[in-house]
This record gives structure tokens, C-alpha cells and sequence, in this order.
């Protein structure tokens, strides 16, 4: 888009009644584009220009606001408003319902790093836990039948022996 620039006093300094020596002795014609002249040379083009700029800016917005918190809301239909972020990531909790949009965010116990554009965080690894009780000695392991080339889980669980097909 091109910039736009204020009107000057360059813009309107030839344009208007006022600048006529004798604005009511003119011929009739004369007189009335002198009185029109300042807003159909400078007024409405400008005007013009600025409306083409916006609506090429807008697309298929049909509103915006200011809502509390400083947030852009916009609309395509003019009922039906939503937060616009400029950049950022939409935070889902661990059900996946979003969080309200913020401009800050803050990690506990956990490292964040950006790493080629992308946000990445790690959880810390904590300290070691007591032991639990021993289980029960097993052998485990996999066996392949030779003849379909199907892999099969072995183990000993409880006294008995299982085997499952692997996946």
C-alpha cells in the first residue's frame, strides 16, 4: 500500500472562494465551481483515497474493537467478534479446551528453549524416588517364528507362561 500523505497547504492554496479577486462578479458558472472547487480538487479525492486504502486494507472485516485487556477483536459479519494476535501460540489445557489469550506466559518447573522458530519445552527431570517393592523374577522376551516371520512377546508372569503376538 502505498503512503499516504496529509493535504498541504501546497494542495489548496489556488483552490476556493477566498482566493478569487472578484468571487460575485464571475460568470455564474465560474462562481459556483470557485465555491466547489477546494472540496471536489482536494476534499473529496483525498477522501477518496483514504476509503480505497482502508478497504483494501480490511478484506471482509466488517468491525473491529477494543476490548479490555488491550485486545483487537474482529468480526467477518459484524455480530460475531474474535481476538486477532498478531503472532503467538493458542494454549489448550489437557483437555484441549483454550486458555484466554495472553501477552505474557510463564513455565514452572520445566525448560524452555526456541529452537529454529519453534517453541520447544521440556520437563525437568526430577530427583529419584524411593524404591518400590520387588516384583517377581520372569524371564521376558521375543521369539520369531521361522516359518511366517511373526514376532512373539514371551514371559513368565505369576508362575505361567504367556505368549502374545507382537504388535
Amino acid at each position: 500500500m502505498k503512503d499516504l500523505h496529509k493535504l498541504t497547504q501546497e494542495d489548496y492554496s489556488t483552490k476556493g472562494i477566498r482566493v478569487k479577486p472578484n468571487p460575485l462578479g464571475l460568470p455564474v458558472a465560474e462562481a459556483q465551481r470557485a465555491f466547489d472547487e477546494l472540496s471536489l480538487d482536494v476534499i473529496i479525492p483525498k477522501t477518496n483515497e483514504v476509503i480505497d486504502a482502508v478497504n483494501k486494507f480490511s478484506g471482509n472485516i466488517e468491525g473491529l474493537r477494543l476490548v479490555e485487556g488491550n485486545f483487537i477483536e474482529a468480526s467477518t459479519d459484524g455480530a460475531t467478534y474474535e481476538k486477532i494476535s498478531a503472532m503467538g501460540h493458542k494454549i489448550l489445557d489437557t483437555n484441549g479446551i483454550e486458555m484466554p489469550a495472553r501477552f505474557k506466559m510463564q513455565f514452572n518447573n520445566c525448560e524452555v528453549k526456541d529452537v529454529n522458530d519453534v517453541t520447544v519445552i521440556s520437563g525437568i527431570k526430577g530427583d529419584k524416588g524411593d524404591t518400590g517393592d520387588k516384583g517377581q523374577d520372569g524371564y521376558s522376551g521375543v521369539i520369531k517364528d521361522d516359518t511366517t516371520g511373526t514376532l512373539y512377546h514371551l514371559g513368565v508372569q505369576d508362575g505361567l507362561l504367556y505368549i502374545e503376538e507382537a504388535i
